[in-house]
């Protein structure tokens, strides 16, 4: 099997669990991106409802939505690009799948920043801290997080 049909297979295997929708989601051979409105769809029609899902991270570039259900990692299903949306402008809006529990759901981000466009958001930095934010780009508050330990098993 060569690696692009190996390839094709874990893209089919992953996306199976969307299939219990009837006709949506069902995984499309390669997934296409386009430069219209939909920039990356890997489902051939999309279907996502209330799951919640947070942002991860590491120290790179990138960056992963986890199931708030189960904590598995998601897959992205679809990414849209919204050019007026709201009264905010430009978003993007990533729907999201998650393989091991089947739920799904949709996180944006809007690419105008705006006066409060950060309230009430928290992030964690690699040593230690928990950031929040109010009215400012900058942090309004900062909590030093005790030491976690990783259980084992």
């Amino acid at each position: 099997m060569s690696m692009i049909e190996q390839k094709r297979n874990r893209h089919s295997e992953t996306m199976k669990k969307y299939v219990a929708y009837g006709n949506f989601n069902k995984p499309k051979k390669k997934p296409f991106r386009t430069k219209t409105r939909i920039i990356y769809k890997a489902v051939n029609k999309l279907a996502t409802f209330a799951g919640r899902f947070l942002p991860t991270w590491d120290d790179t570039d990138h960056f992963h939505f986890v199931c708030m259900n189960c904590h598995g990692v998601a897959d992205v299903l679809q990414v849209d690009f919204i050019p007026k949306y709201a009264n905010v402008g430009e978003a993007l809006f990533f729907h999201l799948g998650c393989s091991n529990c089947g739920r799904t759901g949709q996180r944006k981000i809007y690419l105008k920043m705006r006066d409060n466009s950060c309230s009430h958001q928290h992030t964690f930095t690699f040593d230690n801290k928990e950031l929040t934010y109010g009215k400012k780009r900058t942090p309004c508050s900062e909590v030093q997080l005790e030491q976690v330990k990783i259980r084992k098993g």
